[in-house]
């Protein structure tokens, strides 16, 4: 009868929206009954999402709704189960690190210059963290349930995968018509490619933490195989050089020098700031309007950017210098959380304008690391770096400490996963989005897992399953 009537409201209203009606109840009981089956079949949902716009409110269909039944659920969760949860968890340096990155992502929007869209992200945050950090840090307890995970996202992404391929290959591949090929699951080539190069290592080493010849090891190397061919078709160069990253980053973890990296890096990140803002040099990278044009073929754009005359590169500088300025403006509390768009145009220069800098579509800064800047201020960022170095740092303690191959080949998959993520945003601002804040926050989730197991009672093995009390 309800799907009856959910149907009948649908056709007047000529909007598919109440059909979700009989969906969310059910999913709703499910997850009241089996939280750990809901949350999966969160992670399933991911690859099958889509933007949709109703109005002035824009969501992800189906996976945003699905993190906030989970975010309530969770909630309840943890309300009533309060006196149960490991005070280790509580007191990890991680969880500890990234409850002041959040109390200054709240302080923030409590000083926002426009409060009202710092709260929905902030709100926005909550539905990444508590899901994805906190409800991890319950129900991904052992390597069972990392296969559950691994199987979770694994294979939806095998079909989306296999349905872009096909679209594009019919398109010759061309990279002028890649965005089209990735619709409606992904807004852009970008995005396709992000969460395709984010979940690799889940596919590529995790296929490893399966027995040998077993049919589902098998089946991850197809799928991984896939997903190579996925980024390279995708034409996306953030992707090639974050997968480099994040394979050097393994080397570096097992040579345990991943604090010198992390230290060489800022220094270098530093070094090279300063020597662009002193005496105006960041002039001398303004495009020539004319030049900076669009381009069709890949090959042609990998020549314009180290010529400086990529529209997607120079953009990305012209909205690079108009931040710059604004954290002059705001260093301390910034402009608020998710407000870099409403203000930066006041503070761009227009020698650094291209032909796409209307920015009709609302995008970013592409560069989430001075987007925290522009929005939380200095201390943000600064929030922000201790939490993903800690992560960084904890996974090589933790790597180093063990002696059990399936504890490292977990250890590899979190951390690669989340130099992954962290890499994109040098050139993005996607932790925010379905496809990319989900797996930053279950890594950094999955390190303590295996740090505090580790350093406690090492039960991270195939056999003991996590018997995890549903939520009443």
């Amino acid at each position: 009868m309800l799907i009856f009537a959910s149907g009948l409201i649908a056709a007047a209203a000529q909007s598919p929206l109440p059909l979700a009606i009989p969906a969310g109840i059910l999913i709703l009981g499910l997850g009241f009954k089996n939280l750990k089956a809901l949350y999966l079949i969160c992670i399933v949902l991911i690859p099958f999402s889509t933007e949709v716009q109703f109005g002035s409110l824009g969501t992800d269909l189906p996976a945003e709704p699905a993190m906030w039944l989970l975010t309530g659920l969770g909630m309840v969760y943890f309300l009533r189960n309060a006196k149960n949860i490991e005070g280790a968890l509580l007191r990890h340096p991680i969880s500890i690190a990234l409850l002041f990155h959040l109390t200054w992502l709240l302080l923030t929007t409590v000083t926002s210059s426009y409060p009202s869209t710092s709260i929905k992200f902030f709100l926005a945050k909550l539905w990444y963290i508590i899901p994805f950090f906190a409800l991890t840090t319950i129900l991904l307890r052992t390597k069972l349930d990392l296969h559950k995970v691994i199987l979770a996202i694994a294979l939806p992404l095998t079909v989306v995968l296999l349905y872009c391929l096909i679209r594009h290959a019919s398109l010759g591949f061309s990279f002028e018509d890649v965005n089209q090929a990735m619709a409606p699951f992904f807004r852009n080539h970008v995005t396709y490619a992000a969460l395709t190069s984010i979940v690799l290592p889940f596919l590529l080493v995790g296929a490893f933490s399966f027995r040998q010849n077993s049919w589902w090891r098998y089946a991850l190397l197809f799928t991984s195989i896939i997903s190579l061919v996925a980024i390279q078709t995708s034409y996306t160069r953030a992707a090639y050089g974050s997968l480099f990253i994040a394979a050097l980053y393994v080397v570096v973890m097992r040579l345990k020098l991943t604090k010198h990296a992390l230290i060489l890096a800022m220094a270098l990140v530093i070094a090279f700031g300063t020597f662009v803002v002193s005496n105006n040099r960041f002039f001398n990278f303004a495009p020539n309007y004319n030049k900076t044009v669009t381009h069709t073929d890949f090959d042609n754009l990998l020549e314009a950017t180290y010529k400086l005359e990529d529209i997607s590169t120079m953009e990305r500088v012209y909205r690079w210098v108009a931040g710059s300025y604004m954290s002059a403006e705001h260093p301390v509390v910034g402009f608020g959380p998710g407000n870099f768009y409403r203000f930066y145009k006041g503070y761009a220069l227009e020698s650094f304008r291209t032909y796409v800098s209307d920015n009709p579509e609302h995008s970013g800064i592409h560069n989430y690391y001075l987007m925290t800047v522009v929005e939380q201020g200095w201390p943000g960022l600064v929030f922000f770096v201790i939490l993903f170095c800690t992560g960084l740092i904890t996974a090589e303690k933790a790597y180093h400490r063990t002696k059990k191959k399936s504890v490292k080949l977990a250890i590899i998959i979190f951390s690669s996963s989340l130099v992954v993520n962290l890499s994109f945003q040098l050139m993005n601002d996607m932790i925010e989005t379905d496809k990319a804040g989900p797996w930053f926050f279950l890594c950094l989730a999955g390190i303590v897992v295996l740090d505090l197991q580790n350093r406690l009672d090492g039960s991270w093995v195939q056999e003991v399953k996590s018997e995890i009390p549903s939520v009443p």
